[in-house]
């Protein structure tokens, strides 16, 4: 159904209640002396329902919570409810939901970003301290830059992925949303270090994140690099002023400023796509309603349970989720996997060298968050005929989760030409959340000083 007939349907009673959308459960009563934090659907919670906004996981309880979760709390966060998102994370604007698009705080006939638009909306209307969200390709800088607010995506690695659940397992990144630059680094060191449950995750001491952005605000010995791969013809006007604003706001503050080119730059989206794609139809195998899923009295015969099978899956995930499980089955098929998928991972690595190379020479990269302002929901549904079109979103952010870099995004001072926010990204390189975050809080305060 499309999303503003969704909207339609709905009692007015509901509908004015849920305006943006951003909550999926919200908590009875939560402690004021602690810090509140809202959570993604698709991380593990013993409190609430973890359904990934998705129909195939119904109203499924996790008994166990997810390990960032776990750490969080440990730090005084409590939970007061999970957000909306993008099914199973797959998505750029937070409305391939069953439970309907989550809207924009700051325009409400907008999207809110995604795929962790709930998250960003709960901290934009300031409903939590911070927010968790998951980043596969973007997914927790692009909904910060649409909704105003700070969006942190540590390194691949630096935080434990256990009790999140699977998308791409090989980009899927835990990632805090907050108010400030000072809120989201706490939330993000609090978050990360080694997890014996989870092998992907390093064995590297965590840097004192509070420290960085607690330092002056003088960048002087850094050196920050513009890719102008990343200056595409169509950028608008706003986003370009608000990308050398930044650069500006930066060489104030002493740092040297440098050109770099990522070659590969304009292969990284399609790449990501092929590749996301492949992972997460293997992944998404496991909802078969035997091993995971709205499950139902399973049939007595081989033929009965195909049926079942396919009408369990068909039932249960929505058009995105079935688009994205096609496309990686076709791309890992046997006459396509080497002119698919072995030509995708040969960019990530290209990708990943070109970083390495780029790195050679700056400390951090600034560019925007997004190419434009979050589009109207009525725009998105005219793209429905080409649901490519929405994978273009994500084209200032894929090629960091290719590399698996940290980032961030911040609010630029500089808005849309309709008075929305732009956010602008600073990316580091791999295990140095401390100097973007030191980078960040430093742009911050300028930002904040003229506003």
């Amino acid at each position: 159904t499309p999303c503003w007939r969704w909207l339609q349907h709905q009692p007015q009673r509901w509908v004015r209640q849920m305006t943006t959308n951003h909550f999926t459960w919200k908590a009875a009563e939560v402690d004021a002396s602690q810090t509140r934090l809202a959570v993604k659907a698709n991380f593990a919670t013993t409190e609430g329902v973890t359904d990934c906004s998705s129909a195939i996981l119904g109203n499924y309880t996790s008994p166990f919570e997810a390990t960032v979760v776990t750490k969080l709390k440990e730090a005084g966060c409590a939970i007061i409810g999970k957000t909306n998102m993008d099914e199973f994370g797959m998505g750029s604007y937070s409305i391939h939901s069953n439970h309907g698009p989550c809207l924009n705080p700051h325009d409400e006939t907008r999207v809110a970003g995604g795929s962790s638009g709930g998250s960003a909306v709960a901290v934009a209307l300031g409903h939590a301290d911070v927010a968790l969200g998951s980043d596969t390709g973007g997914s927790v800088r692009l909904p910060a830059a649409f909704c105003g607010v700070v969006g942190f995506k540590p390194t691949y690695g630096r935080a434990s992925r256990h009790g999140m659940v699977s998308y791409a397992s090989s980009f899927d990144t835990p990632g805090i949303l907050a108010q400030t630059v000072t809120m989201a680094s706490w939330a993000v060191q609090a978050m990360s270090g080694h997890d014996p449950l989870d092998s992907t995750s390093a064995s590297l001491p965590v840097p004192d994140l509070t420290e960085a952005t607690a330092a002056a605000k003088d960048l002087s010995g850094l050196t920050v690099g513009v890719p102008i791969n990343a200056n595409v013809e169509e950028l608008p006007t706003r986003t370009r002023e608000a990308w050398q604003q930044s650069i500006a706001a930066a060489e104030d503050a002493g740092a040297a400023i440098i050109e770099v080119e990522i070659d590969a730059w304009p292969e990284a989206l399609p790449a990501y796509y092929i590749l996301t794609a492949a992972e997460a139809s293997s992944e998404l195998a496991r909802y078969d309603g035997l091993r995971f899923g709205d499950v139902k009295s399973p049939p007595e015969t081989n033929t009965g349970y195909r049926e079942w099978y396919t009408e369990t899956r068909s039932f249960g995930f929505g058009a995105e989720v079935k688009r994205r499980i096609l496309i990686g089955s076709h791309v890992l098929s046997r006459n396509k996997f080497d002119s698919y998928y072995l030509q995708a991972a040969r960019v990530r690595s290209l990708l990943c060298q070109q970083f390495d190379q780029a790195f050679e020479g700056c400390d951090v990269l600034i560019l925007p968050s997004a190419a434009d302002e979050a589009p109207t929901l009525h725009d998105v549904q005219a793209q429905s005929q080409d649901p490519t079109l929405e994978f273009v979103t994500d084209v200032m952010t894929v090629p960091i989760s290719m590399a698996g870099l940290p980032a961030i995004s911040i609010p630029s001072i500089i808005k849309s030409i309709n008075n929305m926010p732009l956010g602008i990204q600073i990316v580091g390189k791999r295990f140095d959340e401390a100097t973007v975050a030191r980078v960040a809080s430093a742009l911050e305060a300028p930002l904040d000083d003229k506003l």
